[in-house]
């Protein structure tokens, strides 16, 4: 990129074109050098980034260079092949590379060449020309005076000279080059191909331009005087084939050459790195890439950023280190700046300091263009963020206003006017933190008794505690000391929400938007609103005009469909826009205007009443609520036409809009309720379960109504419609009973919704549970293994099988499960333990011992600690030993045969002690296996084995 500094002084804007004089480009200067020298290298890729700046380094390259006049440059910038046809637009790029070939070479170079090429006529041939018509024309007019004369002239002085023959001879030559010229310019089928002042006309049907001119193209490189062909933006087409052609035209124009001896063609390409997906495609196009190092990247753009600004403007350096993660582009820096300096010129005020303001707009113009034109007609993302500031002050004031008229509510209630004492102020303690009623005599036990447990609630958990021990808690005593101020709790907790809210309406635009789920494409607007750069105050910036009259900018807004902007703007004539107005437009949006709909309620036009009314509901923009807060003669209208509106935006709630249901059945105005009417009914299990039982209700009602009880209740009193909403909201005594209906309700399944419950509860195991109930819990692997195993404490039946287990049971379980005995051991389970690596042999030593003498395949790992287990007697550990001897080396044996208290006569015989030949033995079954361990041992030689166990 060309830098801010040119020969003929400092330029205040920076040109966007490429840099002839780039200074870090010595590297590259030797890699072409090297490259364009080496008679294998004739394909060279410069590979880099959008505005890395491989134009400058090419441009600086053979600015100067022993090559600067042999190259020709193919510049595909503002080319546009007007298709979206792979074929066609490969077609329309070969044209266009064929055609800026021809532009550049003299014409004089290429006399041979086939493409009808339009030039100019020489000084000698209009020469030829002009003597050629003198000549016909004497002809042709021989008769006339003039030619008799030149006759007479021409048979007295020239004619024994001979000259006659001479001048038809070249009259004849002259024309046969006419005819040759003429045929020369006669194509059969031709297309124009028109590059500014050069046009060719190329013959071809619908072939592939390279391949059909391939040997004319071939010409036209050789003759050209030209070695190198450098191609720019040739990438932008996404057409690998191009460079596959022009490659075999490389090979071509080589061949060619070096058949004449003349220098390599080398073709240089300007491409993008991204350009090849595939890693193998990117190297067989080539012979060399040359890699750019971005001029600006993300390492050095806040340097180059705060230098370019730092000179004549004061930026935020945060702003600056900020921008310079999303500006990336040398060209996109230098156009920023340039329009930075265009705007920052036309504000001319030199005691102008919002810098960082005019910057932030400006990149966000380059950056989000469309966006930013958008807010000409107010419209587009950051309009609707600016504009929803309005709309969260006005939630703000509705809040506000909400909260003082609880407050007032409450201070009229005045519930803790009456707690004089510390049975008073405990009483309602547990009343608003209720786990179970308590009656006035345990309130009264608890303080005397301060040792006494009790429940309430903390954040929907139940939490057991003393007198003693809430005395202690820091929230208690807060709310004792304002109770004996005679201020409430509640009241307090109103007052400082209010607080709280009036400092939010206080608050500026980077204050209220959140930086929460902002759009990754959009993340640098958030976060230039979210520090200030950028605010309400943007229009003063962009300098747009609004000078129409409200009427007319109304109306205009209307016929062109446009969106309602603000229903405040007061309308004047409005005998002459009702007269303008047809029924489609009562339907628009932009028909929502609050003067105007005052206007027909003052006129009891009820007919447009209903239409404006009608649109509101049909575009659900908060229309109705914000005159419902301004005017005082809406509420009949809303009653006739049974129109529900959001409490929630209105100021002051009339009683009617209750008592006729009109309010929007969402959570929001649900909450509204809950917290305004319906205290009592989220406090007390016997009306909580009426509530929910009650039909009247609608069901969206209740599942908002749900969240917010304030204790828990038993299932068996609630219709089972609602148990889903009750268990996620965890709004159920944690009880197995509670567990089991839900259980049964919902088909004998453990769901996702029973398992976040039981995992996030104490459970109170106060009912004995169906055996079905357990056999779907075992192989639920989502339950805690806490959980999982106090419900198996439980288990009171016959313990479970292999057949019963899924695979994928957790090893976790598995151990519980073990550890509880509930598992029946077999071949099957034990080969499946083994398989999930779960300890399982202690206190299981004599069914083990059975498995393995009855399975001489089964092989369960470290097994032989069973025969170190007290719980097997020494018979017993024999037969498991005689069963199993196969398995124990020579050492082992020895030590079993003397711990398990074998015939003192085996031992002197394994010891060879003297005179063991002499020992004999009983065939036993066991004496027999003992043989046989030693023989295939070598122990003893089988000759002396058979004489100690010959019958006798």
């Amino acid at each position: 990129m060309n830098e801010l500094k040119e020969e003929e002084g400092e330029l205040r804007l920076h040109p966007l074109t490429p840099n002839d004089k780039r200074e870090d480009v010595n590297s590259y200067k030797l890699y072409f050098d090297e490259a364009l020298k080496n008679e294998k290298i004739k394909n060279i890729a410069l590979s880099g980034n959008y505005g890395s700046g491989k134009s400058s380094i090419l441009l600086t390259y053979f600015n100067g260079s022993e090559y600067e006049n042999k190259k020709m440059q193919i510049s595909l910038a503002n080319f546009n092949s007007g298709s979206t046809n792979p074929k066609d637009n490969l077609l329309n790029i070969e044209k266009n590379i064929i055609n800026q070939i021809l532009y550049q070479i003299p014409v004089s170079k290429i006399p041979l060449t086939n493409f009808k090429i339009k030039r100019e006529i020489s000084s000698l041939q209009k020469i030829f020309i002009l003597v050629e018509i003198i000549l016909i024309l004497s002809l042709v007019f021989k008769k006339s005076e003039v030619m008799v004369f030149v006759s007479s002239l021409y048979e007295k002085y020239i004619s024994h000279i001979g000259i006659s023959p001479i001048i038809y001879s070249i009259l004849l030559l002259l024309m046969i080059w006419n005819v040759w010229m003429l045929l020369k310019y006669v194509p059969i089928k031709k297309i124009n191909l028109k590059f500014q002042n050069v046009e060719a006309e190329i013959n071809k049907k619908n072939d592939e331009l390279f391949e059909k001119y391939a040997d004319e193209i071939v010409y036209l490189l050789e003759k050209s005087g030209k070695e190198i062909l450098v191609i720019e933006d040739l990438d932008r087409f996404k057409q690998l084939k191009i460079f596959e052609k022009l490659r075999e035209l490389n090979v071509k124009v080589n061949d060619k050459l070096n058949s004449s001896n003349k220098n390599k063609f080398t073709f240089i390409y300007a491409i993008k790195d991204d350009l090849f997906n595939d890693k193998k495609e990117r190297t067989k196009f080539f012979d060399l890439i040359i890699p750019v190092i971005p001029y600006l990247n993300a390492t050095n753009s806040y340097e180059k950023l705060k230098s370019m600004f730092a000179k004549n403007y004061t930026i935020d350096d945060n702003l600056v280190y900020l921008l310079s993660f999303y500006i990336d582009d040398m060209r996109l820096l230098l156009n920023i700046y340039n329009e930075f300096v265009v705007y920052r010129d036309e504000l001319g005020d030199e005691d102008f300091n919002e810098d960082d303001k005019l910057l932030s707009l400006i990149v966000y113009k380059n950056l989000f263009y469309k966006d930013y034109e958008d807010l000409k007609f107010r419209k587009g993302e950051l309009y609707n963020i600016v504009t929803s500031v309005e709309k969260y002050r006005d939630e703000i004031r509705n809040q506000i206003l909400k909260a003082k008229k609880e407050l007032v509510d409450a201070e009229e209630q005045r519930e803790f006017k009456a707690a004089k004492t510390h049975e008073d102020v405990l009483t309602l303690w547990l009343k608003n933190n209720m786990y179970q009623d308590y009656s006035f005599g345990d309130i009264n036990s608890f303080i005397n008794n301060p040792q006494r447990n009790f429940y309430y609630l903390n954040n929907g958990q139940p939490i057991n505690t003393t007198y003693e021990e809430l005395q202690k808690d820091t929230d208690y005593q807060h709310e004792l000391a304002l109770a004996l101020k005679e201020e409430t709790i509640t009241e307090k907790v109103i007052k400082d929400n209010i607080s709280v809210l009036e400092k939010k309406l206080r608050s500026k635009l980077k204050d209220i938007i959140s930086e929460d789920a902002i759009p990754e494409d959009k993340s640098l607007v958030y976060r230039l609103i979210t520090q200030g750069y950028i605010d309400e105050s943007y229009e003063k910036y962009i300098n747009y005009s609004y000078a129409e009259k409200n009427d007319d900018t109304f109306l205009k807004n209307l016929f062109s469909n446009g969106k309602a902007i603000d229903f405040d703007v007061e309308l004047n004539d409005f005998n002459k826009i009702i007269k303008v107005l047809t029924d489609v437009d009562y339907k628009k949006e932009v028909i929502l205007n609050n003067s105007l709909l005052n206007y027909f309620i003052e006129k009891k036009d009820t007919r447009h009443i209903d239409e404006i009314l009608n649109t509101s509901i049909k575009h659900s923009i908060g229309f109705i609520e914000q005159y419902y807060n301004k005017y005082s003669n809406i509420l009949e209208h809303l009653v006739r036409l049974n129109i529900k509106i959001d409490l929630t935006k209105i100021n002051i709630v009339d009683e009617k809009l209750i008592e006729n249901y009109l309010f929007i059945e969402d959570e929001t105005n649900f909450e509204f309720l809950i917290l305004n009417n319906w205290k009592d009914k989220i406090s007390n299990e016997e009306q909580i379960s009426e509530t929910i039982n009650d039909k009247s209700l609608s069901k969206p009602f209740k599942v908002y109504y749900i969240p917010k009880l304030r204790r828990k209740v038993d299932l068996k009193n609630i219709d089972s419609d609602y148990y889903d909403s009750l268990l996620k909201n965890n709004k159920i005594i944690p009880s197995s009973e509670n567990i089991d209906l839900y259980f049964k309700f919902s088909s004998d399944i453990i769901n996702q919704i029973l398992v976040e419950f039981i995992n996030q509860n104490d459970l109170n195991m106060n009912f004995q549970m169906d055996k079905e109930f357990f056999d779907k819990l075992i192989n639920t692997n989502e339950i805690s293994n806490n959980k999982y195993k106090v419900f198996f404490e439980e288990y009171q039946f016959e313990g479970y099988s292999r057949e019963l287990l899924d695979d994928n049971i957790k090893k976790e379980k598995l151990e519980i499960l073990i550890n509880l005995d509930k598992l029946v051991l077999s071949y099957d389970m034990v080969k499946f333990l083994d398989a999930k690596n779960i300890a399982y042999i202690n206190n299981n030593e004599k069914k083990l011992s059975e498995l393995l003498i009855e399975n001489k395949d089964l092989d369960i790992k470290n097994w032989k600690t069973i025969l170190d287990s007290n719980i097997l007697n020494d018979v017993e550990k024999k037969k498991l030993f005689i069963a199993r001897i196969d398995e124990f080396n020579f050492e082992e044996f020895k030590k079993l045969i003397i711990q398990l208290h074998f015939n003192e006569k085996l031992l002197k015989v394994i010891n060879k002690q003297h005179g063991y030949h002499s020992i004999r033995f009983e065939n036993t079954e066991s004496n027999l296996v003992i043989k046989e361990y030693l023989a295939n041992n070598n122990i003893i030689r089988e000759n002396i084995l058979n004489k100690m166990f010959e019958e006798k």
